[in-house]
């Protein structure tokens, strides 16, 4: 028996046979060719190919309910139309008298060497996408290349594998792939993001070399990140009982759906899911999300060539407001710069992106582009009871300043006669110091709080979220974090305002019963983890968790756990 770790990407046990693929790129052999001017055109017919096979793609992911996902083979076809990007394959083969297969390969490997040395987590992820692209380009050329790469998985097994594309994972026979281990990965990556919105269990970043597996019997822990190949008996038979609990477990959660998300002392706590389209929604509220506690609207924005123009941001918006169907739906503002990029601006690098022109700064600075999206937002709150989000709030000024433009949009909506909510609430999202030091100001002049942990951590504790050698400082429970929630919490609540919290923590069941016992009202979670969060709800003493962790966080004795 032998036992290897990694990171997990959805929890669960998956216990079956292993199967490893191997897709090794040195599969791509130099070859040289006499007609240069036909190889240049073989290429483009493989470019031609490609948008047909990715549209396809699209449809399926979203048809999912995976509308964000899908956006990744919006943004591969971009790459694949890229004049740069066509230009250097052109010139490996002109230069090199190579088949297009290798002026592929090689073009791609000059792009994923710039990626990779780019010391940024988000950006190193996109790696990934140019593999994808190259692999596409050949498999189209090549009809020998292409069929030992595809993956065919033909029974029911864990797949092992050093890599893995997100147009591979859609294109597997999802009856046939109860698990995926990779080599590589991480678990922020578009693959391990669409195995988890598929409920796929995967293990990314296993250190060890996959291909001695195959066909042995594996057991897949997606609760510690733990592959166990050929288990004993014994340890066999415990993940069988622990399977059978997990299934019995996810049942008793599906029961939770329509009771009341209040705790064993009777508070009231809002419910509500993070979703990126419309697209989501449903699936939200059928998991019993009471609402959408945050609409990212960045990735309307993100992988395209242009801005989108203020009809189709009202289109988005009114199709949220209508299938939430009177629901609450708070939608957060243009949240780009930093880790987010958005094409069509052509923002410039900058050192520390994170402490740089992002969010409400690059709103300010972009004032067209802002007032676009506030004119598709009012003209959709007619159609539904929205919210507005404001991110990276740090002084009461912005706020004024917001409102100012927001007043000279709604302006122009009445001088054209257009129906809007005249009374939309407004939220600022804390998650910056400075925020939660004046949030007894900024109380009075916003209808609602959203405590974003994610950056509140990161800006706090002094750490690049993006940096996993730095992972450890990721603590939700420090007492600097946990007090800062308090002093949001009470001058909210002293100015008859409400308070959420949205950030990854919000989805962390040990986190539960400390934003609970700290006052706050609602949590704001991805779908999949909605049920796990009410039932942990349930089962909090609302009065007993708050005095008991009241002493604890004035205490210089209190310990991180």
């Amino acid at each position: 028996m032998e036992i290897y770790k990694g990171v997990s990407v959805f929890s669960n046990v998956v216990i079956d046979r292993c199967v490893f693929w191997n897709q090794d790129v040195d599969l791509v052999i130099q070859k040289t060719v006499t007609n240069i001017e036909e190889e240049i055109e073989k290429f483009y017919c493989s470019q031609k190919r490609s948008p047909e096979e990715l549209q396809k793609l699209y449809d399926d992911a979203t048809y999912m309910m995976l509308e964000n996902d899908a956006m990744i083979f919006k943004s591969h076809q971009m790459m694949i139309e890229d004049n740069d990007f066509i230009e250097k394959i052109k010139y490996y083969i002109r230069v090199f008298k190579c088949n297009a297969e290798y002026a592929i390969f090689k073009s791609a490997q000059d792009y994923i060497k710039i990626i990779n040395s780019v010391n940024d987590g988000y950006i190193s992820q996109r790696a990934d996408d140019v593999k994808d692209i190259m692999k596409r380009l050949i498999n189209n050329l090549n009809e020998d290349f292409s069929n030992k790469m595809n993956i065919n998985v033909n029974e029911p097994c864990i797949l092992f594998i050093k890599d893995l594309m997100p147009s591979e994972i859609l294109s597997v026979d999802r009856k046939n792939l109860m698990g995926i281990v990779t080599q590589r990965g991480n678990k922020t990556s578009h693959t391990a993001i669409l195995a988890k919105n598929m409920g796929i269990p995967m293990i990314v970043g296993v250190d060890a070399s996959l291909e001695k597996f195959d066909g042995k019997k594996v057991i897949l822990d997606g609760l510690t990140g733990k592959v166990i190949i050929d288990p004993t008996e014994e340890i066999l038979q415990n993940y069988k009982e622990k399977q059978i609990f997990l299934n019995n477990e996810e049942q008793k959660l599906k029961s939770l759906i329509k009771l009341p998300c209040v705790t064993l002392d009777n508070k009231e706590i809002k419910i509500m899911a993070n979703v990126t389209s419309s697209a989501d929604v449903a699936q939200a509220l059928n998991c019993g999300a009471q609402g959408v506690g945050l609409y990212r609207s960045e990735f309307l924005y993100m992988n395209r060539a242009t801005m989108p123009s203020e009809q189709e941001l009202f289109d988005e918006y009114k199709s949220t407001l209508m299938v939430a169907n009177g629901r609450e739906v708070i939608i957060r503002t243009l949240d780009v710069g930093s880790d987010k990029n958005v094409n069509f601006l052509s923002l410039p690098k900058e050192t520390n992106p994170a402490l740089g022109v992002r969010a409400l700064r690059l709103c300010f600075e972009h004032l067209g582009l802002f007032k676009t999206q506030l004119k598709a937002l009012l003209r959709a709150s007619a159609y539904g009871n929205l919210r507005i989000l404001l991110p990276m709030v740090i002084s009461v000024s912005e706020i004024i300043k917001v409102k100012k433009i927001i007043n000279e949009v709604k302006d122009e909506l009445k001088c054209e006669n257009i129906n809007f909510d005249q009374d939309v609430k407004i939220g600022a999202m804390i998650e910056t110091p400075s925020s939660v030091i004046i949030s007894d100001l900024l109380a009075q002049h916003v209808d609602f709080f959203s405590i974003g942990t994610n950056d509140l951590l990161q800006y706090t504790l002094v750490f690049n979220r993006d940096d996993t050698s730095l992972s450890e400082l990721y603590q939700p429970n420090n007492i600097a974090i946990l007090r800062m929630i308090k002093m949001v919490v009470d001058n909210a609540h002293e100015n008859n305002i409400w308070v959420e919290v949205c950030g990854e923590a919000a989805g962390d069941p040990k986190m539960t019963d400390k934003l609970i016992g700290l006052g706050v009202d609602g949590f704001s979670v991805d779908t999949p983890n909605l049920l796990q969060i009410k039932n942990t709800i349930r089962h909090v003493n609302y009065e007993a968790i708050s005095d008991n962790l009241l002493k604890k966080i004035t205490k210089n004795s209190f310990i991180n756990n």
